[in-house]
């Protein structure tokens, strides 16, 4: 996923005391460094707890190279963060039933028959919300392709009112432009998947405000505090991108004079 998003930068499935830096950037300047653990054993983003405890080979330690290959930005996600969404996870566990019931008492406040998509990121969590809203239609990574197909489907035909599912099933490429209300119960720590999943609401389409309940604990402001922090940086880096795109439009702005010296002939079956 890292590699498709990101086709320009290098990515090195491997331990940081085996890499040698001027190997790999042979020369080149490296403007950001990222060690994370292996995304197999444990995901900060996910916000759950390592499934391996014998990983430990990757992060515990980054290592910074000298010139030329000295990153302008090195970042790390070591064992401190391991320990702190360890925590999360357990925390989330023990306030799934009580983010459930608010999330029932929320679709409870919605008036008439309006359609809802309620999201999830573990399957406890959808079993909580399963017990508290018995009348949402759950869609899961365990069903086959056509069962997911045929739940989306209800939901965007509006067969189905009330959609139980997770971002990484239904966060990407569905167009739901006839619902306005999204519930989160709950977060990760992936700013990327919050905001697909709030996008599959404001499309070309959508005539109303899209409201976007976040339920979550107060023992889980961090996760949130993250996610607003990315959102402000992603705002940062598309207006920096557009200032940068402005000053290379105008920098190479050429204009060149059209001087025709041929005579346009069409074909026969035109012609005629």
């Amino acid at each position: 996923m890292h590699a498709a998003n990101h086709p320009i930068t290098v990515h090195l499935q491997e331990n940081v005391w085996k890499v040698d830096p001027d190997a790999v950037t042979q020369g080149r300047p490296v403007w950001l460094l990222w060690a994370s653990p292996d995304c197999r054993h444990h995901s900060k983003a996910k916000g759950g707890a390592p499934v391996s405890r014998s990983v430990r080979g990757l992060v515990d330690i980054e290592t910074i190279p000298e010139e030329p290959a000295r990153p302008a930005a090195p970042l790390a996600v070591a064992a401190q963060h391991l320990r702190e969404a360890e925590a999360i996870g357990v925390e989330k566990r023990l306030t799934a039933s009580a983010r459930a019931e608010e999330t029932a008492r929320i679709v409870a406040s919605i008036a008439g028959h309006e359609p809802v998509c309620i999201w999830c990121d573990t399957d406890y969590e959808a079993e909580a919300i399963r017990a508290a809203i018995p009348e949402a239609v759950e869609v899961n990574g365990k069903m086959t392709p056509d069962m997911k197909e045929e739940r989306l489907d209800g939901f965007s035909t509006g067969a189905i009112r009330i959609l139980l599912t997770k971002p990484s099933i239904a966060g990407y490429g569905l167009n739901w432009q006839h619902c306005n209300h999204a519930i989160f119960t709950g977060l990760s720590f992936s700013y990327e998947s919050f905001y697909q999943a709030v996008r599959r609401f404001y499309r070309f389409g959508q005539k109303r405000p899209v409201n976007a309940h976040v339920v979550m604990a107060d023992t889980e402001a961090a996760i949130y505090d993250v996610v607003q922090r990315k959102s402000g940086d992603h705002a940062a880096m598309k207006t920096a991108m557009s200032d940068a795109m402005r000053r290379a439009a105008v920098s190479h702005a050429q204009m060149q004079s059209y001087n025709p010296n041929q005579k346009a002939t069409l074909p026969t079956w035109v012609a005629a």
